[in-house]
């Protein structure tokens, strides 16, 4: 592997690997509020709204930041961005 390199020059930009916890957070707390309204719902199904990802989880709030499109010039300059 010493001799892999990104294809694309997309990087992450923060200092988390993975966004894997607050997944599970996240998919922990939407599925309480589902159960929730579900239970909610069941003496009046026409009731039941549907919850959206934006009640439970705010993607600002993960530990990686989101992801950074490198130029030629930064891969000409900084060539270790282009190693996995």
């Amino acid at each position: 592997m010493s001799r892999s390199r990104r294809k694309t020059p997309i990087v992450q930009t923060c200092c988390a690997f993975s966004e894997r916890d607050d997944k599970v957070i996240w998919h922990s707390r939407m599925r309480a509020v589902v159960r929730d309204r579900l239970f909610k719902a069941l003496d009046n199904p026409e009731g039941y709204i549907d919850v959206l990802r934006n009640e439970v989880s705010d993607p600002w709030d993960f530990a990686k930041d989101g992801k950074t499109y490198y130029t030629p010039d930064d891969i000409k300059n900084y060539p270790e961005i282009m190693r996995k």
